[in-house]
């Protein structure tokens, strides 16, 4: 979240200019709309962007490559992200840099893991990776919400 002077917003919200900093009364109306400003941004940045494990969790189940059949790809990040921001408003989305740090903590503790594919789409550099369960158990409970990798 960016710097924000919460206060001087408060104050332009309630009409107030410097001179109403020396009334007490005033000061402690600031310091109520500051606080209710900041709560409120605070609620707005966690709300729809925020990216729970269980989610990537819940994304991963959704293609069948990644634990039903083996005898297909798993999902790459490019595939994850998609999916999970094809619901979501533009500014809601979620980039691949948070999706890969979710699966680098379950690939870690060894609940998922990934290999690269061996077909090229025609790009240069290294094929993409797919992402395959490892331990379903363990899995189960990330997916429940009631286990939290670590990494």
């Amino acid at each position: 979240m960016a710097n924000v002077n919460y206060r001087a917003l408060a104050m332009e919200n309630l009409g107030m200019t410097i001179a109403d900093l020396r009334n007490p009364i005033s000061r402690d109306a600031i310091l109520v709309e500051a606080n209710k400003l900041q709560d409120e941004a605070a609620q707005n940045a966690r709300s729809s962007s925020f990216l729970r494990q269980s989610t990537i969790a819940g994304a991963l189940e959704s293609f069948p490559g990644f634990s039903e059949d083996p005898t297909c790809y798993g999902p790459t990040v490019a595939e994850i992200t998609d999916y999970l921001n094809r619901d979501r408003e533009e500014n809601e989305k979620v980039s691949r840099n948070r999706v890969v740090q979710h699966l680098a903590k379950m690939r870690s503790e060894e609940i998922i893991n990934s290999a690269p594919k061996l077909e090229s789409n025609g790009k240069r550099g290294r094929p993409e990776v797919f992402y395959f369960l490892q331990d379903e158990d363990l899995f189960a409970k990330v997916l429940s919400g009631e286990y939290i990798a670590k990494g």
